[in-house]
């Protein structure tokens, strides 16, 4: 949305007269019948708020409330155009829809190389026996190349991500 007009200045141009307190500027609420000051101005936050009837909000807000209009109507009497397109790009949702499939798919893999993890370490701790060596030997190989897929999971930029999908794509 491209930037709201100035509080201040619509107020002033819709007849409000508003007196500065402090760094607040207060003035009779034009919403509703007021014999005293209950309407609250803030310039540096653009926000309003009436202590009488409860009404409060941005440039927006106040003019749907004054003019009794919708969200879109009050856009376009202050000269507001959305930024937004009528349709969404299709390129960008297929861009959208593959990097999402891809962060599931690195959370997906990490999680099952977590679970072989501690597989590999379970055999390692359960080996009791000099027959089982073998079986140590292999998991000592496996565990730190599972650590390290895990760590560029975790910690590695997408191009590194996507070489070690790439990469277990190709091994099954």
């Amino acid at each position: 949305m491209k930037s709201k007009p100035d509080l201040v200045q619509v107020l002033q141009c819709e007849g409000i007269e508003l007196k500065q307190k402090g760094r607040v500027l207060w003035g009779r609420c034009p919403l509703h019948q007021d014999s005293s000051p209950s309407f609250k101005v803030d310039p540096e936050r653009q926000t309003f708020h009436c202590f009488g009837c409860g009404a409060g909000g941005d440039v927006i807000s106040f003019v749907q409330a004054r003019r009794k209009v919708s969200f879109t109507e009050a856009l376009g009497i202050l000269g507001i155009r959305s930024g937004r397109t009528t349709r969404p790009d299709p390129d960008k949702s297929k861009k959208r829809e593959l990097v999402k499939a891809f962060r599931l798919w690195c959370r997906d893999h990490a999680i099952a190389l977590a679970r072989d993890l501690r597989a590999l370490r379970g055999i390692v701790a359960g080996i009791r026996s000099p027959e089982d060596l073998e079986h140590r030997a292999w998991a000592y190989d496996e565990i730190p190349v599972i650590e390290y897929q895990l760590d560029v999971l975790q910690y590695g930029d997408d191009e590194a991500k996507y070489h070690l999908r790439k990469k277990a794509m190709a091994n099954g």
